[in-house]
């Protein structure tokens, strides 16, 4: 009965050393499932990060590629501009003209101010020509009535420049393509996020380029020409007076010297009046200077008065 006893037992402690063990590897196994998962989806995230730096790298070395594009049989393009100074005798007549040029030329006026001094009136234009147009309205401007015209044309060449910005808006473009692949293919989303701010980069820059090139563009389908026209005051009131009667040019020289004595007075009163600060000090300061050597010049013509009458008495007496 002992022996059955024992024996029981014994087997019922190996049945549940074994399931013990079992409890063990069960738990060994699920761990390393869970590592060769996470293994897995590092070496994921990894590549697509090698993908991505490729891609950028292949993207840089395109652009790099296409800097080195040559100008040979390439359209020049240049941007013209013109500097232009027109005295004139009649201004609105002038501007009645100007106007009609740049209709003709299929132009448009940008900038216009219009200015009024003592000596002259003057009006300043900033015009936009076709570039086909831009000689022939000059040329047409210089057929306006005139007493002088001064012009200074120049002429900026953005060939190279229009050619590096396509190249680098080309390889900007190649670069977004990839990206948006590798968007399609993120398997997290941190990469999702990382590909998604890179786009938005790549974006930018390209519209930053493209501002620029339409900017080259306009620059050079319409020149830029800065006009200012004035008119003389002084050789119109010249003029006028030479032909004004002998009587009235008479009564303006008089007015005028009236008019010069007048301001004369008026600065002479304000110069006193400025200066009376002045004088006042040196008023208090000269005055009883003045009355001390007054005083002593008195006090010594007195003495030199009584010795000279005692001298005369002397005289008196000796005789």
């Amino acid at each position: 009965m002992n022996r059955y006893r024992k024996r029981k037992q014994f087997s019922r402690l190996f049945a549940g050393c074994m399931s013990i063990i079992g409890i063990i590897l069960l738990l060994a196994a699920c761990s390393s499932s869970n590592s060769d998962s996470s293994t897995q989806s590092e070496n994921i995230a990894l590549s697509n990060e090698a993908k991505a730096g490729e891609s950028l790298q292949e993207a840089g070395e395109a652009a790099g590629s296409s800097d080195t594009i040559p100008l040979t049989g390439m359209h020049q393009k240049i941007i013209y501009n013109a500097d232009l100074t027109m005295q004139v005798e009649d201004l609105d007549k002038a501007v009645e003209a100007l106007k009609e040029a740049i209709q003709q030329s299929e132009g448009y006026l940008l900038e216009f101010s219009d200015t009024q001094t003592e000596r002259e009136l003057r009006s300043n234009y900033v015009i936009k020509v076709p570039a086909k147009q831009f000689m022939p309205f000059i040329n047409q401007l210089s057929m306006i009535k005139n007493r002088k015209f001064d012009q200074y044309v120049s002429g900026k060449d953005v060939s190279e420049e229009y050619v590096d910005l396509e190249a680098r808006l080309k390889a900007r473009e190649l670069v977004e393509e990839r990206l948006l692949a590798m968007m399609g293919e993120a398997s997290t989303a941190s990469d999702l996020l990382e590909f998604s701010q890179r786009l938005g980069e790549v974006q930018e820059q390209m519209e930053q380029i493209k501002g620029r090139i339409r900017y080259l563009d306009n620059n050079v389908s319409f020149s830029t020409i800065n006009l200012r026209i004035f008119q003389a005051k002084q050789s119109a009131a010249s003029l006028a007076g030479y032909s004004n009667p002998l009587g009235e040019r008479i009564t303006e020289a008089w007015q005028s010297s009236i008019t010069f004595v007048w301001e004369a007075i008026q600065m002479i009163i304000v110069i006193l009046i400025g200066a009376f600060p002045i004088i006042v000090i040196l008023a208090v300061i000269a005055v009883p200077i003045w009355l001390i050597r007054r005083k002593r010049k008195n006090a010594a013509s007195f003495y030199e008065e009584e010795d000279s009458e005692e001298s005369s008495d002397e005289d008196v007496k000796e005789n």
